[in-house]
């Protein structure tokens, strides 16, 4: 499947704002459906009470282009409500290839979503390869947990040593080292404190 990518994609989005200049502390919620080239107009949009707008999720231009309708012809005052019925008027005869375009869009969006998914995997594969070619060392300490199992706090000290100081194996590391989680788990915590 191949799209051309329009210049004025079809989408829908809203907004906050406070559109009531006489009393700036109301908010309103603008839904807009964003219309493609040679539509009467780029954007078709209405405000509605915060809280009291409907939910646009998923739904197609169609469908927003009636709610947008529903309001308009049910506000008191409208002053541009003749060039959005015009608008309206347009959007019903050319709803199949707004709905149409509008899916596009979405499925553009979802790949270019996945495209930088795709890239980040390939990023952190990168880094695990390094970390992976990265030579280890094991500090010479040994750890059995089936063995540790059985063996109290103190046992398992004296068994299965930490590190502490620098590493016999010359690696660079100089400190306190265990083999694992459970490894310090099992010797009693605390770091060891003996």
């Amino acid at each position: 499947m191949s799209y051309q990518n329009p210049k004025r994609p079809v989408h829908i989005d809203s907004y906050e704002n406070n559109g009531n200049l006489l009393n700036p502390s109301k908010k309103y919620v603008c839904i807009r459906l964003w219309l493609p080239e040679g539509a009467p107009a780029e954007v078709l949009s209405e405000n509605w009470p915060d809280g009291k707008e409907p939910n646009i999720d998923r739904e197609p231009p169609s469908a927003v282009v009636e709610l947008i309708s529903e309001k308009l012809e049910r506000a008191w005052i409208d002053t541009s409500r003749e060039k959005k019925r015009e608008i309206i008027a347009w959007c019903r005869q050319n709803a199949a290839m707004l709905d149409r375009q509008w899916v596009e869009e979405l499925i553009r969006r979802e790949e270019r979503t996945i495209a930088r998914a795709q890239r980040k995997i390939v990023q952190l594969q990168n880094e695990l390869d390094k970390e992976e070619d990265a030579p280890s060392c094991d500090h010479g300490i040994v750890f059995d947990e089936a063995v540790a199992l059985g063996l109290r706090n103190r046992d398992v000290r004296e068994r299965f040593p930490r590190l502490s100081g620098p590493c016999p194996k010359g690696c660079g590391i100089d400190g306190i080292v265990y083999a694992s989680a459970a490894h310090y788990i099992f010797g009693g915590g605390s770091d060891w404190v003996s």
